[in-house]
C-alpha cells in the first residue's frame, strides 16, 4: 500500500515537471503554433520604438512602412530581409510570431495598351507614384509643371501638354517637346474655330513630326453622328485625334459613335474619378476592349483620389495592366507581463513590431 502512494507521488511530480517544461520550451510551442497557423489578433496601435529583443534583425533599417491595423494607419519599422535565411521555430519564444505576406507592389503596362492621367497634383513624388506604382505612363501637364514631369521620369513621349490659347500655341510647340498637344472642347466652347484647329495640327506636324493634336469633346446624341466642324478637322489633317470626354450617364453608346465615325482618329477616351466613379470602371474597360481602344485617360481633378488605384485594378482585370506583388515578413510580439506562453489567451497584447522586405516579387494573374 505504501509503495503505491510513493509511486503516485513520484508520478505526480514527473507530470508537473513535464507540463512546466512543455510550456517554457519554445521549440514545441512554436511548432504547434506554426502547424495550426494560429495568427494573433493585432492591437490597434504598434510600439514603433520597441522591437522584439529575441528576434534577430536580418537586414539594414529602411525606414517605416505604413500599414493598416484594425482600420487605423500605423508606422512599423521596415528592414531589408534576407530571402535565403529563415528563422527556425526553435529559436522563437511563445511571445513572438512571424508570417509571410504577399502584398501589392506595382502595375506595369501590358503589351501595346496603356493608361494616361490628368493628375490632381504635380509634386514629383506623386507623379512618380502614378507612373511607377499605379501604371499611368502618360500624363497631362501645362507649361508650368512640364519640368516636374521630366524630373519624375517622364519623357517627351509620355507627355500631353495643354494649349490654353490660340495666341500661345506656336511658342509652346517650339519650346516644349511632347507626344500630344491638347485642347479641351474647343468647338463646343467656341474657343477655337475649325480652321484654327487645322492650322495648329499642321504646324505641329511641321515642327514635331512624331507629335499630334489631341482634342476632347462630345456631342449629346450618339445617333446623330459627330458635328460637321469636327469632321472638317479630321478630314483636313493627318495628326489630329479626338477623345470623348462625356462623363454623365452611360457614355458607352457615345464611345461607339465616336469610334464608328472617325476610327483610328479616336485612339482613346476619358474617364472621370467622380462623375463616372468606381461602379462604372469595369464596364468602361470592357467597352474599350470591344472597340479595340489601346488606351484610356483618367481625369482626377474633381476629387475621389482613392479611385485612382481602383481604376488601375480594373485595368489589370481587363488586360490593360500587369500586376506584381512583393513578399514581406511580418513580426508580432506579445507584451503580456506574465508567462509568455499565456499570450495565446491575450490577443490584445500582440503588436506588429517589424516588417522585413524579402526582396522577392511575383506577377499576379486575374
Amino acid at each position: 500500500m505504501q509503495k503505491r502512494y510513493v509511486f503516485l507521488f513520484i508520478s505526480s511530480i514527473l507530470l508537473t515537471l513535464f507540463v512546466l517544461y512543455s510550456c517554457n520550451e519554445p521549440n514545441v510551442v512554436e511548432n504547434k503554433k506554426i502547424e495550426k497557423q494560429e495568427k494573433p489578433v493585432l492591437s490597434k496601435a504598434t510600439r514603433e520604438n520597441n522591437s522584439a529583443t529575441d528576434v534577430t534583425t536580418t537586414g539594414k533599417f529602411l525606414g517605416y512602412k505604413v500599414v493598416k491595423v484594425h482600420g487605423k494607419e500605423v508606422k512599423v519599422p521596415f528592414y531589408e530581409g534576407d530571402p535565403n535565411r529563415d528563422i527556425q521555430p526553435d529559436k522563437m519564444q511563445c511571445n513572438d510570431y512571424f508570417e509571410y505576406v504577399w502584398s501589392f507592389d506595382h502595375y506595369t503596362t501590358k503589351g501595346d495598351k496603356w493608361l494616361g492621367i490628368w493628375p490632381y497634383s504635380y509634386s514629383i513624388s506623386v507623379l512618380k507614384d502614378f507612373k511607377n506604382k499605379w501604371g499611368y505612363i502618360k500624363v497631362v501637364v501645362s507649361t508650368g509643371n512640364y519640368n516636374n514631369a521630366i524630373s519624375a521620369g517622364d519623357s517627351a513621349d509620355d507627355i500631353m501638354i495643354t494649349l490654353p490659347t490660340y495666341s500661345s500655341y506656336q511658342n509652346i510647340v517650339q519650346k516644349y517637346n511632347a507626344k500630344y498637344y491638347y485642347i479641351d472642347e474647343p468647338l463646343r466652347r467656341g474657343t477655337y474655330s475649325k480652321e484654327q484647329l487645322v492650322e495648329i495640327a499642321n504646324y505641329i506636324a511641321s515642327v514635331r513630326s512624331n507629335s499630334g493634336l489631341m482634342i476632347s469633346t462630345f456631342w449629346y446624341n450618339p445617333y446623330l453622328g459627330p458635328p460637321l466642324d469636327l469632321l472638317y478637322v479630321v478630314n483636313h489633317t493627318s495628326n489630329a485625334y479626338i477623345q470623348c470626354d462625356q462623363y454623365d450617364g452611360d457614355q458607352r453608346g457615345l464611345w461607339t459613335g465616336f469610334h464608328q465615325s472617325i476610327g483610328d482618329r479616336n485612339p482613346s477616351d476619358w474617364v472621370n474619378t467622380v462623375r463616372d466613379g468606381v461602379s462604372e470602371f469595369n464596364q468602361l474597360f470592357a467597352k474599350a476592349n470591344n472597340l479595340n481602344l489601346k488606351s484610356l485617360w483618367l481625369y482626377t481633378r474633381d476629387g475621389n483620389h482613392d479611385a485612382i488605384g481602383d481604376f488601375s485594378d480594373y485595368a489589370w482585370q481587363n488586360g490593360f495592366l500587369r500586376r506584381f506583388d512583393h513578399l514581406y515578413r511580418y513580426y508580432w510580439h506579445c507584451y503580456f507581463p506574465g508567462d509568455p506562453c499565456y499570450c495565446r489567451f491575450h490577443p490584445e497584447e500582440w503588436h506588429l513590431v517589424r516588417i522585413d522586405d524579402m526582396q522577392q516579387e511575383k506577377e499576379v494573374y486575374y
